[in-house]
């Protein structure tokens, strides 16, 4: 510390990190007696390039624009140094690096953090789906005490997996109604088997995540007899000032999204005998994502957020979430029109503001 480094001598700091997964916890005797015994400045020095020339062999290069190629490689470094890939955990999204979020794993998890880390570091993205799968039985006890069937995987997580949201006296509301996350994490194991093929991993891992999202949006769901499609009633969007909401646009085409892939799995393994499976019926999962209400307006060509959005400012643009992540289908003219729209109506302050970046990059990547 300060002051207490006597000049002119040299020191050698060790930054470590003990987590749950370490098996024991050495003293700092301990550590100062490994050091002077097993290693010397030069071997450290020889293992950190090791690792780090294995852990960088992949990434993301980014020319003509410093700040931007700046900004992409600090965060891959900091969400590698939040993760191990012996030890299946989440990671939030502050990372370890602060306590923003209290720590916890929330959707950023399996929709912005791990599509990268599959093509740059699959095996890092394993252990965030091995994260999930190892709290399906919290997922089903929270499911059975809403009455429905399936997995419905808490806003936020921790160690446990149980809801971990803050109540604050009935402020916080997403823990009970920010649903979307359950079709998130389904989306995520079946990028998981497109991106690996591993029909292994499909049969006895990916289709527990995918089975349970589908089984609980099938008993979630709700027929309107008048009009004969399925709507999804009282959920919070990803824009979370929107507050309780029926038909929120972005988890009414995720839910879809997810059944489609549970179905498309049913298909995959139809020649694998499980007597888990055999009261699954994926055709009702295909009826209801093939008649799946999205909100749409015709006369402006057109989605509103959700049911009764009336053209106010908002947080987030979760109509730009159809486009990307989702790829849900559309005409280009209403692809053109959700983001011109959208653009103007994201509070400059929100979530996802927007820059003369982020929205030329959308227009570029859906055109």
């Amino acid at each position: 510390t300060r002051g207490c480094v006597a000049s002119g001598t040299a020191h050698l700091f060790i930054p470590a990190m003990l987590t749950l997964g370490t098996p024991s916890l050495p003293s700092a005797n301990g550590i100062v007696h490994i050091m002077h015994r097993r290693l010397n400045c030069t071997l450290l020095h020889e293992l950190l390039l090791k690792v780090c020339t294995q852990l960088w062999r992949s990434g993301i290069e980014v020319r003509g624009n410093v700040t931007v190629a700046q900004s992409v490689n600090s965060s891959l470094y900091e969400i590698i140094s939040s993760v191990r890939d012996d030890w299946p955990f989440g990671i939030s999204p502050g990372g370890i690096a602060t306590n923003a979020y209290n720590g916890h794993v929330f959707w950023d998890m399996e929709t912005w953090i791990y599509p990268s880390f599959m093509l740059l570091h699959p095996i890092l993205a394993h252990q965030f789906l091995d994260y999930r799968l190892e709290r399906i039985p919290a997922a089903q006890q929270k499911a059975s005490l809403h009455a429905l069937n399936g997995t419905m995987f808490p806003w936020e997580s921790a160690f446990t997996g149980v809801e971990c949201t803050p109540w604050d006296g009935g402020k916080n509301t997403e823990g009970e109604l920010e649903l979307h996350i359950v079709a998130d994490i389904a989306i995520a194991a079946f990028q998981f088997y497109r991106a690996t093929g591993d029909r292994t991993w499909l049969i006895n891992n990916g289709s527990k995540l995918l089975f349970g999202a589908a089984e609980f949006w099938s008993s979630r769901v709700e027929l309107n007899s008048t009009s004969g499609l399925y709507s999804i009633l009282s959920v919070q969007p990803p824009d979370e000032s929107a507050g309780c909401v029926n038909n929120s646009v972005y988890t009414n085409a995720a839910v879809a999204t997810a059944l489609f892939m549970a179905a498309e799995t049913k298909s995959i393994l139809n020649d694998t005998h499980n007597p888990e499976w055999a009261s699954l019926d994926e055709e009702r999962w295909i009826e209801i994502a093939s008649n799946m209400y999205i909100p749409f307006d015709e006369a402006t060509m057109l989605h509103p957020e959700y049911d009764g959005y009336n053209g106010e400012n908002i947080n987030q643009a979760d109509v730009a979430l159809l486009q990307y992540p989702l790829q849900y289908p559309m005409s280009k003219t209403v692809a053109t029109n959700d983001l011109s729209y959208y653009e103007e109506k994201t509070r400059k302050n929100g979530y996802f503001t927007g820059t003369l970046v982020e929205w030329p990059c959308m227009s570029h990547y859906c055109f």
